[in-house]
């Protein structure tokens, strides 16, 4: 059984049922509203799929994470989707009252969590979250495993990208840690920059890949327009296998953050290195290491992060 909107008011994108058990594949796009490649990627996954009649096991689920925000283009409208998925926030929110007034996302993440349940306990057997990202800055592909490296051997095997460690908890509330607290292997992963063609490619590789690595299908059943070897293997480029963040510079909109041009993600930075400047002058590196999410867009309470190779 299979099913797909491209309507982009629908919460969901598609779903695909497999006459045989296996297991759950949850993918989550557009948490904001300005990616919308990794919805690109699925749409065009499950027109494979179904064009190709590509025999599949177990189950597929796939949904738009903020509605509200992709109609109009932007990050977020009233806070960012990614960073309210803290348990007390969403207790808060699932124990809403009828009278109460929810802000936008807090109601994108109220549908969202209902959907996501649904399919869960629909489940025939190992379930995964995979939330689907792009960033401002070009760079290649990697995993935000959150805190405590809940990222599994078997999830590094399968997509050979460099992880992210967020040691000091700076993402905390990303909805990739409130599955993880729920038991599930759940992680981001970083396609590239916004709205490119590369971004919607290794998106489309790095799905193919998890189904592949969780036997929900097999290559020979693939035609050969897919592609799941040439993008991701290729992408690290002597970048560490593990990555720990030890900086967060925090923005706000008072502050006039304007970040230099030109970085890329995981570029090296000395310690002093002017990286940008706001309302005070020159904001500079407080660390040696490689940068990590330069601020390049309107909307956002991140300037920029500084990494450096795990340390175990």
């Amino acid at each position: 059984m299979k099913y797909i909107s491209n309507n982009i008011h629908d919460r969901q994108i598609g779903e695909y049922h497999g006459i045989e058990s296996g297991a759950c594949i949850v993918i989550v796009a557009g948490l904001h509203g300005n990616e919308p490649t990794g919805i690109n990627a699925i749409q065009e996954i499950f027109s494979t799929i179904s064009e190709n009649q590509i025999p599949i096991k177990g189950d597929i689920f796939a949904y738009r994470g903020n509605v509200s925000a992709l109609k109009e283009g932007r990050r977020y409208l009233d806070k960012d989707l990614n960073r309210i998925w803290k348990k007390k926030l969403v207790d808060q929110v699932s124990t809403t009252k009828p009278n109460q007034t929810l802000a936008v996302e807090e109601k994108e993440q109220l549908e969202l969590l209902s959907e996501i349940e649904k399919a869960i306990s629909a489940s025939r057997g190992d379930t995964w979250i995979l939330d689907l990202h792009t960033s401002s800055a070009a760079g290649p592909p990697f995993i935000l495993g959150g805190q405590g490296n809940h990222v599994t051997e078997r999830v590094e095997n399968i997509l050979h990208v460099p992880v992210i460690i967020d040691t000091p908890g700076y993402f905390s509330g990303a909805m990739l840690n409130h599955y993880h607290r729920k038991g599930l292997v759940s992680f981001a992963f970083e396609a590239g920059q916004h709205n490119t063609k590369q971004s919607i490619e290794v998106n489309k590789e790095a799905i193919w890949r998890v189904l592949l690595g969780l036997g929900s299908t097999k290559i020979e059943f693939l035609p050969d327009s897919v592609n799941t070897e040439n993008l991701l293997k290729k992408s690290k480029n002597g970048i560490p296998t593990k990555i720990e963040l030890i900086y967060r510079h925090a923005v706000s909109k008072e502050d006039h953050f304007k970040m230099l041009p030109g970085f890329r993600n995981f570029d090296q930075v000395e310690q002093g290195q002017i990286l940008g400047h706001d309302k005070r002058g020159e904001v500079q590196s407080p660390e040696k290491g490689m940068i990590f999410l330069p601020l390049y867009q309107e909307i956002g309470e991140d300037g920029f992060f500084i990494v450096r190779e795990l340390r175990e």
